[in-house]
């Protein structure tokens, strides 16, 4: 059965990645570790899938908190190292995420074109992030452009989720109806 292979540590997507996280960024001690181990083979599988699960909810129901999460969790698969990141699909995801929250985001792109002092402190950390995903996209034999992208949207959406009101309507803008005469003038033709 399918949930029997996500939830099995040996296929599941979530050890795979958590492992090679742990293993390319936490120090030796903890890599090692036989808990750590134990912890990962159960809690990675059951973790990927609860976050995969609850990002489409909370985008329905809690949409910041479920821009949050969808945010950290494609972090966390550009960050992971070759051969098994996936950055790329991180990078598509994350331009699907402005969706979410357009008049966050339009006032985002409005202090960028303003040039204000919130602009400047986006700037510099689009340049950090930047500089960081090239550190992270650096490889012996090739360079993953995935995480510069991704850390260029993701200062963007940052600042777009922390724009945000905390809760927001789930329905999506619709646009005003016509005019009074337009109706009634359509009345008449029909």
């Amino acid at each position: 059965p399918f949930c029997g292979r996500v939830l099995d540590a040996t296929t599941s997507c979530g050890t795979i990645f958590f492992a090679q996280l742990l293993a390319a960024y936490a120090p030796s001690s903890v890599v090692t570790s036989p808990a750590v181990a134990s912890l990962l083979r159960l809690a990675a599988p059951l973790a990927a899938l609860a976050v995969e699960l609850l990002v489409p909810i909370l985008l329905l129901c809690w949409r910041k908190l479920g821009l949050a999460l969808a945010l950290l969790f494609h972090l966390l698969v550009v960050l992971t190292p070759p051969p098994n990141n996936a950055g790329g699909f991180s990078v598509c995801a994350a331009q699907y995420l402005f969706f979410f929250a357009p008049d966050a985001t339009a006032a985002v792109l409005s202090e960028v074109a303003k040039g204000d002092t919130t602009a400047r402190a986006l700037a510099l950390a689009t340049g950090i992030a930047f500089s960081l995903g090239r550190r992270v996209g650096t490889h012996p034999f090739f360079f993953d452009t995935a995480p510069c992208a991704y850390f260029v949207q993701l200062v963007i959406l940052a600042r777009t989720v922390y724009k945000m009101p905390m809760f927001t309507a789930t329905t999506p803008t619709t646009t005003a109806p016509p005019p009074a005469a337009s109706v009634s003038a359509m009345r008449v033709t029909l």
